[in-house]
């Protein structure tokens, strides 16, 4: 029997509390109950009636969920899905949605300038090294596309896709080639079959061959590496740099990798799972889900005007080099180091503060916002390949 909801009919929706603007997007579909996403209260939504769930990537939707008798529809104001039965949801005759490519751009601008905090930027340019992108999804082409047009050589390394030969990009048909390359920046779903599992695909093994100096980025999944593999690497005394969102068995984080971040400060990044984060990027994957909702009922919506932050205006020291004045940008759009001393900082605590820092982090715009004025010829170039608005 098919469901025809009329316009009078409140959907009964269960929302995670930390979806930014929720009673803005979704207060007009219904009647709205908040919940904390890592534990979702099952029992009593299912005594309640649910019929809408809204959630994130940290509440994983179970088959249990999924037999929940009134639950209508199911959407993920995220990019991935590994947190989601989706085959139990289609089972029961759930809809689901979720938003690919929400945040891939807020993640892709995280990677260059947690980058630019350690200077590598600078050292893959004007060394003209080759950066290492596994996995050409949604943020992985953002990934290559920002590195390529600031003129550094990206291989990739995906098996499912073909990508496309053009100026300073090419593939690699093998990660173990990837993994001997001075930058590598990983950007995969967390899968568990198929030909190429990614679950702990980065093991000791895998990391050992990483060179010295190197620098690993892993904003992807933490199931991709495993807590011991990832322990022996960063201990090992070879002067590679380590840019880490994402963590084996979050929000539990071995103390042994925070205290060595501490202690290694100045080739050490890491953050609580926040790359995607920005303003742009969490409200536009609400904004999706809010807009296939819609569909769903057959009820016509428009999204509402809300009161974002405030994009910044930022005028250039033009006597610096163009590497120190685009470090200087990219530092000062997005002051990762402050919350990265903030993670790393929490020691025994990890577990308890890992969504406090997350919910704490100040709001961040996608470079497209932002206004820089300058002068300086190849800064100008490199400013308006990567997005920004730029006079001078």
């Amino acid at each position: 029997m098919t469901t025809v909801y009329t316009n009078r009919h409140r959907m009964n929706i269960w929302i995670d509390e930390n979806i930014p603007f929720a009673e803005e997007i979704f207060g007009d579909f219904g009647r709205l109950t908040f919940f904390d996403g890592r534990h979702f209260p099952i029992d009593t939504a299912k005594e309640s009636g649910i019929e809408v769930l809204i959630t994130r990537s940290v509440t994983p939707v179970t088959a249990q969920i999924a037999d929940i008798g009134s639950l209508r529809f199911v959407g993920s104001a995220t990019i991935g899905t590994d947190h989601v039965d989706v085959s139990a949801l289609q089972k029961r005759g759930v809809a689901f949605v979720h938003a690919p490519g929400a945040n891939a751009q807020s993640v892709a601008e995280y990677v260059l300038c947690a980058m630019a905090e350690l200077h590598y930027l600078k050292t893959i340019i004007e060394n003209d090294q080759k950066v290492g992108v596994v996995g050409y999804g949604q943020v992985g082409r953002r990934v290559t596309t920002l590195l390529s047009r600031l003129g550094a050589r990206v291989l990739v390394f995906d098996p499912f896709v073909d990508v496309p030969h053009r100026q300073n990009v090419a593939q690699s048909d093998s990660i173990d080639e990837i993994m001997t390359l001075p930058v590598v920046t990983v950007h995969v779903p967390l899968t568990h079959s198929g030909p190429h599992p990614t679950v702990a695909m980065l093991d000791e093994k895998k990391l050992s061959k990483l060179p010295e100096n190197a620098l690993f980025i892993n904003t992807s999944r933490g199931g991709t590496m495993r807590a011991a593999d990832l322990i022996k690497a960063v201990n090992q005394d070879n002067a590679r740099a380590w840019i880490l969102d994402v963590w084996p068995n979050e929000p539990s984080v071995p103390l042994a990798l925070l205290e060595w971040m501490k202690t290694h400060r100045e080739r050490a990044i890491g953050t609580p799972h926040i790359a995607g984060h920005s303003v742009d990027g969490k409200v536009g994957g609400a904004l999706m889900v809010a807009r296939q909702l819609a569909q769903f009922l057959k009820k016509s919506w428009q999204p509402p005007a809300l009161p974002l932050a405030e994009p910044m205006n930022i005028v250039v020291d033009d006597q610096k080099s163009p590497y120190e004045m685009l470090e200087t940008v990219l530092t000062t759009v997005y002051p990762i180091r402050q919350q990265s001393d903030a993670f790393v900082s929490c020691g025994a605590s990890v577990q308890e503060q890992f969504d406090q820092l997350r919910r704490a982090i100040a709001p961040r715009r996608e470079f497209r916002f932002h206004h820089v004025t300058t002068k300086h010829g190849q800064l100008k170039q490199w400013l308006k390949a990567l997005g920004f608005q730029v006079t001078g």
